[in-house]
């Protein structure tokens, strides 16, 4: 109990934070994106921007909304359908951001990045000069893993080790 005082003491002073929604919180048990769910959580990053925070979102969900778009029961097992999968619920997953964040007045910015695009000095500048331009305008960024064309990523939902890599970011 002690420690959830602390972590909410601390966030209350934040002046920026890195939001990391992995698909086991937008997914319903059916593989389908959970719309009740996301909107919670937009409202909840809605508040914390109204206080004054700068809020970037680290979100996967993309392959999930592909799923339900192709009609999908069962998550790709191969590389090549779960690119596809992240290739049609991509656009899917921004337009539910886009219309919830922008019924809150807020709007958005789509990043997409590989673990490469980070190791890479003059692409991680370039990556980092968008995320501090969109903050600059009051555009909440929604960072994914540019999952078509992230391989290793890609089997290992590697979103984690993303949301910690854009907080450094």
């Amino acid at each position: 109990f002690m420690k959830g005082v602390e972590i909410r003491r601390r966030l209350a002073g934040a002046k920026r934070v890195v939001v990391k929604i992995g698909s086991r919180v937008l997914v319903q048990r059916t593989g389908r994106p959970d719309r009740r769910r996301m909107t919670e959580l937009v409202r909840q990053l809605a508040d914390l921007r109204a206080a004054g925070c700068e809020v970037v979102v680290v979100s996967s969900g993309a392959i999930a909304s592909g799923m339900e778009a192709l009609g999908l029961s069962r998550r790709p097992k191969d590389v090549a359908g779960l690119q596809m999968a992240a290739a049609v619920g991509q656009s899917r997953l921004m337009a539910a951001y886009d219309g919830l964040f922008g019924a809150r007045g807020l709007r958005i910015g789509q990043i997409l990045l590989t673990h490469d695009d980070l190791k890479h000095r003059e692409r991680h500048l370039n990556a980092r000069t968008t995320m501090l331009s969109l903050l600059r305008h009051g555009i909440v960024p929604i960072v994914n893993e540019n999952d078509v064309v992230a391989v290793e990523e890609i089997k290992f939902g590697d979103n984690d080790l993303l949301g910690s890599l854009v907080a450094m970011l």
